[in-house]
């Protein structure tokens, strides 16, 4: 049976012009939350900007933890902004603009530092956004970048041919080359959980740490949601955001409606285990106020 003891936690912006953190609190206390999860968009890859974002939310973790609320910082995972030396994922579709890939070792090494920062800074927690996957982003499906090659060479024992090789990993029976580039981005994406979850411990282990699923959590990315939420969770409890906002019955082109999504959410609940705690994507305010009516 599942726990069904509910926390109210508001995500909330705090790099916002009209951000008021008084406010928030006074709107955190009427709606009865114990959890904020604070956010200041994507990663910057200029050093004075993020250490900016360090300083400020080591400021916003210190008010809400003071007032009594549960701290945690909602991050993206690969969305990086600025000209940078890492390697992009690349897929079917060209090369992502503002994806990185996670095998890149620069990448991880930044990564390691930035969540040792964020860490310092006092949170409860930590919280991958919905980034954390290969599929249905802007280049399509998976990752073929030279990392990403590499590995899947590795396990073929064979040069893969890129003419053709969309029509091979999307057509026909199962074969090799499919499992072998799932196994590749799977293994990719757990080994990421793994350095991240390292990294935050070096500094305090007991910070929790969760992900936001996406569509393709649960199967398409190599991996499953299970296995890599129990890995960045280390010691604590999973943690885990489900997929389905109640505004994409209005903005998204493939017309799925409101019962859909709540079906949807429902679904997901029973993929994963009873000892995990759901977050649901809720999205009720304030983001279809810009993008859909109220």
């Amino acid at each position: 049976m599942k726990n069904n003891t509910f926390v109210i936690s508001c995500p909330i912006c705090f790099g916002t012009p009209t951000y008021d953190r008084e406010k928030v609190l006074k709107d955190l206390r009427k709606a009865g939350a114990t959890r904020i999860l604070l956010h200041n968009g994507p990663m910057k890859y200029d050093a004075a900007e993020q250490r900016k974002n360090y300083d400020r939310l080591a400021e916003e973790v210190d008010f809400f933890k003071s007032n009594r609320l549960e701290v945690w910082y909602w991050r993206w995972t690969f969305w990086l902004e600025g000209e940078n030396p890492f390697t992009h994922t690349e897929s079917f579709r060209g090369k992502s603009p503002f994806m990185i890939c996670p095998l890149d070792p620069d990448f991880q090494e930044y990564v390691r530092q930035d969540l040792k920062m964020i860490a310092r800074t006092g949170v409860d927690g930590i919280l991958y956004d919905d980034d954390f996957r290969f599929d249905n982003m802007n280049v399509g499906i998976g990752c073929l970048c030279k990392h990403h090659l590499k590995l899947t060479e590795e396990k073929l024992g064979d040069k893969i041919e890129l003419n053709g090789l969309e029509d091979k990993v999307f057509g026909g029976e199962p074969n090799f080359l499919r499992k072998a580039l799932l196994r590749s981005w799977g293994e990719s994406l757990e080994f990421f959980a793994e350095i991240s979850r390292a990294a935050v411990d070096e500094i305090n282990p007991e910070i929790r740490f969760g992900m936001c699923c996406c569509i393709t959590s649960y199967d398409g990315d190599g991996t499953t949601a299970e296995k890599l939420a129990r890995i960045l969770s280390g010691k604590h409890r999973p943690y885990t955001r489900l997929a389905g906002a109640p505004y994409w019955a209005m903005t998204w082109g493939f017309r799925i409606r409101l019962p859909e999504i709540i079906e949807y959410e429902r679904m997901q609940v029973n993929y994963l285990p009873d000892d995990f705690e759901i977050f649901s994507e809720g999205d009720p305010f304030p983001r279809p106020r810009f993008n859909v009516a109220a």
